[in-house]
């Protein structure tokens, strides 16, 4: 087992003796936290530096959690700069993520479209989603001008591609084949 299993399954076994809603907000924060680390190199670099004193990391971490207060979220970041594992949390975090989502019957769905996707469609979406899934349904959206229209769904290690990229590529090689 990794080090980074060993300290996503410490929080979670820590979260799983808490209220459902101090579990919600543990696990809202970490969301969070994920979105900054995948999105802002800089934070990770951040986190990488041996200069940077564990309070300036600290900060960082609480602001990129949210402006929520979780004892649980704060007695790991202690825990986690303790140990000098802030460079860990990029496969931490997801770790930990993925075992709430699991116990909690939540699939993680990223639905990838040319253009942004309206409010009322991310409703009906979803709705289908979870009707064709019978589960909870968490949706991440990215936008992907490459696609040139449609969409794709990554729902766990599974992929529907209904781009026109994808179409316009089968034509394609249906053509370069006679």
């Amino acid at each position: 087992m990794s080090i980074s299993t060993r300290y996503a399954r410490a929080l979670w076994e820590s979260a799983k003796e808490r209220p459902v809603a101090e579990q919600q907000e543990i696990y809202q924060k970490m969301v969070l936290l994920r979105e900054c680390l995948l999105s802002m190199p800089e934070l990770r670099d951040a986190l990488d530096d041996p200069t940077s004193t564990d309070e300036a990391k600290r900060e960082l971490l609480q602001t990129a959690g949210g402006t929520s207060k979780s004892p649980l979220y704060e007695s790991f970041l202690n825990l986690i700069l303790s140990h000098h594992k802030a460079n860990k949390l990029i496969w931490i975090v997801p770790l930990f993520t993925d075992m709430y989502r699991r116990a909690q019957g939540i699939v993680s769905v990223t639905v990838e479209s040319a253009a942004p996707i309206d409010d009322d469609i991310r409703e009906k979406l979803v709705l289908q989603l979870k009707e064709m899934l019978r589960s909870e349904v968490e949706c991440s959206y990215k936008v992907l001008p490459e696609l040139m229209g449609g969409f794709r769904l990554l729902i766990g290690d599974k992929r529907i591609d209904a781009s026109y990229k994808r179409k316009l590529e089968d034509i394609r090689r249906e053509l370069m084949e006679k």
